[in-house]
């Protein structure tokens, strides 16, 4: 093949890799997409959701998606599908999941039926439907760019009518950060099966996605105005969306800037597809492949597995020579070496390749363009990794050009810590750094430590000591533990078992993941326990979350997990409480009824900044000077109610003593235009565009839907939410203090 075509093809992977993504969400993006119609049920048939979920895939095809379609799937085949559309969005990109049949909503968890399911009562559902979460959790997994959900679900079910929770059509659901979520109907209201080919929503939606120049948002909102004139306002479509950036189903067409832009790209798109077939079929005959190949392995640093799989490798050589590469910056170069390895992971040869040549070969494409890879393993885990001279956000195995970094590592507790990489040419490197904890300037208050329980024992093992009321204390550690019950329980379910436990004086919560830990002893009974703790599980729940996800402890091996909330064959729910905490529990009740609240000393540490009447502590703590209360603020990511709550319960600094905030605490925190969310930036920490923060005041329970109180500081007005909400909720901490 010419010397210059193989450098045209080149050039043309260059401009495509780094140019494209400077455009929101393009053409050029990888489209995914999973669609399911569900009609020919035993009992109650829907007469369009196959038509619906055809034609939607027709549609989709048409838009660029790669499509997987089912028509009336059974339970064990939709699970399957999701596994499988969850595998395919981790090669990133957009993914689209499209539902339509039967669905319901039991206790605010929304299920979509699959046709062999046999649901006589209400308790039956979670076991024959499939949750809708697991859709959102595949998604969250895959860590793709852009996610979409569409749910024309609401079809009117005679068997739901009869359920004791009384809700029909969906729950709401909030979207996770960069989705989504569609609904043909508005929340708790029944959509309409159609009389035609398609139901309306369907039908609206196949006619206004093709439509050029619309963004995802416009799409909707037309099918809502559609919908709305004609069923007489009885549907209303409706969103829940996270979405930073645009989406355009379709830009072809439309006469303007942007959409000749989108054209002009795909074209240029497919005359690369067509350039890189023409040279896939014309390199094995090019004799300078042979060279190539016959330098490469003279280089000590470069391992060649075989001569026949290194052939068929894109010649990086010829893009770091080519005179483009030169005038790139650091981060192109990146992502041109990302495209780059994307491309050449999907070749046969690469595929056969075992882990140590894959290795070699990657550290001889780093050396060729002067690039290297950094990983930064910290202690404490979750700590945060910045490069301070560089304006990309570290990323594990990042891609960066060979030279000096100035890397730096924090974490709220912790003492910063900041240091110099020298990072080589074709050199992997990871480093490991440890933080030291900041210790408080003050001795903790000593807390009141109430007597063991005083119930009759019944037996002794080791350092274990059983009672008759079903507690197992620990002597060493000085922890009381209580197990669940013996039956298949999910994480939510378990939550909630902890959250109604009152025995001997409660302050049980659910056990941290060293806790559990703490439990494993291999050999020890027939589930690597003491047997005091009765169970057939092996599984055990933690209270630590992300996400849809919780972490738990497996007494079969010692590993620990994270896994879906919703999970639940052989997995226990343990509740733990320490003396401290149940003498804290006995301190708050008896500050209570002498209406006197438990007052902490003011911390001691030292002062960084001011503002107004409050002041900011270097250990994170913010101090209202008028109000006598401390905060501190959670984690910068979405939060649900139950995460807060532990994360406030987990919270010892500067002496802990630090509880959820009250309805009117947070109102005392809200003042109009203060900031950039309408409170003190001392306590801001957070990237959302709007905020709210959860407080300690609940209703409800796992018998009915449970809501938590919530303030939203955009416009200073509280609210119930579903303690399972997450987007843009945050959590905060105070606690009353004494003196300064």
């Amino acid at each position: 093949m010419p010397r210059h075509k193989i450098l045209w093809v080149i050039a043309l992977l260059v401009s495509t890799i780094f140019l494209l993504p400077n455009l929101s969400l393009s053409a050029q993006e990888r489209r995914t997409a999973l669609v399911i119609g569900n009609g020919s049920y035993k009992s109650a048939p829907l007469r369009n959701p196959v038509n619906d979920a055809e034609d939607m895939a027709k549609t989709l095809r048409k838009l660029g998606f790669t499509v997987i379609h089912k028509q009336n799937a059974i339970q064990r085949e939709m699970e399957a599908l999701i596994r499988k559309f969850g595998k395919q969005l981790r090669k990133g990109g957009v993914g689209l999941f499209y539902y339509a049949g039967h669905g319901f909503q039991v206790n605010g968890i929304n299920y979509i039926i699959p046709l062999d399911a046999e649901i006589r009562e209400e308790t039956d559902v979670k076991y024959e439907a499939v949750d809708a979460r697991r859709v959102l959790d595949a998604m969250y997994n895959a860590g793709n760019d852009l996610n979409i959900v569409i749910l024309d679900a609401c079809r009117d079910n005679p068997l739901a009518r009869g359920f004791r929770s009384g809700s029909s059509g969906l729950a709401r659901m909030d979207a996770p950060k960069g989705t989504i979520v569609a609904y043909s109907t508005s929340p708790g209201k029944l959509a309409f099966d159609g009389k035609g080919r398609n139901s309306p929503y369907t039908a609206a939606l196949v006619d206004y996605m093709d439509d050029p120049g619309l963004t995802i948002e416009q799409v909707f909102k037309k099918c809502r105005r559609r919908i709305d004139r004609a069923t007489n306002g009885k549907q209303i479509p409706w969103e829940s969306t996270s979405l930073t950036g645009d989406f355009y189903f379709s830009t072809k067409g439309k006469d303007n800037r942007f959409s000749e832009e989108q054209a002009k790209l795909e074209r240029e798109r497919r005359e690369f597809e067509q350039a890189k077939a023409e040279f896939e079929r014309q390199r094995k005959k090019s004799e300078k492949q042979e060279v190539y190949v016959a330098n490469l392995s003279q280089k000590p640093e470069y391992s060649q597995p075989s001569s026949s799989s290194v052939r068929e490798i894109f010649p990086w050589i010829d893009i770091v020579n080519n005179d483009m590469w030169g005038t790139l910056s650091a981060e192109k170069k990146s992502k041109v070496f990302r495209g780059y390895m994307s491309e050449l992971a999907q070749t046969p040869e690469w595929q056969e390749l075992n882990g140590d040549q894959k290795f070699k070969v990657t550290q001889g494409i780093l050396m060729e363009g002067g690039l290297g890879k950094l990983s930064v393993k910290t202690f404490p885990s979750r700590s945060t990794v910045r490069i301070l001279n560089i304006r990309p956000k570290f990323s594990q195995g990042m891609v960066l050009l060979a030279g000096s970094y100035h890397v730096e590592v924090s974490k709220t507790d912790y003492k910063t810590k900041k240091m110099w990489v020298k990072l080589g040419s074709g050199e992997s490197k990871q480093l490991e750094i440890r933080l030291e904890q900041l210790h408080a300037s003050i001795q903790p208050t000593p807390t009141y430590i109430p007597p063991s329980s005083t119930s009759n024992v019944l037996k002794k093992d080791g350092i274990y000591v059983a009672y008759d009321n079903g507690i197992v204390k620990d002597t060493k550690t000085g922890l009381e533990w209580k197990t669940g019950p013996d039956e298949n329980t999910n994480w939510n379910e378990a939550n909630s078992w902890v959250q109604s436990l009152n025995l001997d004086g409660g302050s049980w919560r659910m056990p941290t993941m060293n806790e559990l830990i703490g439990l494993y002893k291999k050999g020890m009974g027939d589930r690597n326990m003491t047997p005091l703790l009765k169970t057939t599980g092996w599984w055990v729940w933690s209270g630590e979350t992300k996400g849809y996800s919780a972490r738990d402890f497996s007494f079969h091996n010692g590993y620990r997990y994270w896994d879906p909330h919703y999970d639940k064959i052989n997995y226990r729910a343990f509740a733990v409480r320490s003396r401290n905490d149940a003498g804290r529990a006995d301190q708050l009740q008896a500050s209570v009824q002498n209406n006197t609240p438990v007052i902490h000393p003011t911390s001691t540490s030292n002062v960084i900044k001011r503002d107004g009447i409050y002041v900011a502590y270097a250990n994170g703590i913010v101090k209202d000077t008028a109000r006598s209360l401390e905060w501190i603020a959670g984690p910068d990511r979405n939060t649900d109610w139950y995460e807060a709550k532990a994360w406030v319960q987990s919270l010892n600094l500067d002496g802990g003593g630090w509880r959820m905030p009250t309805t009117d605490e947070l109102k005392g925190l809200y003042k109009k235009d203060l900031g950039s969310h309408n409170l003190t930036s001392l306590l801001l920490n957070t990237t959302s565009e709007y905020l709210w923060v959860w407080s300690g005041e609940t209703k409800g329970s796992s018998a009915a839907i449970p809501a938590a109180w919530h303030f939203f500081f955009y416009n200073g007005y509280g609210g119930w939410d579903y303690r399972s909400a997450s987007a843009s909720r945050r959590a905060f901490a105070v606690r009353s203090r004494r003196g300064g």
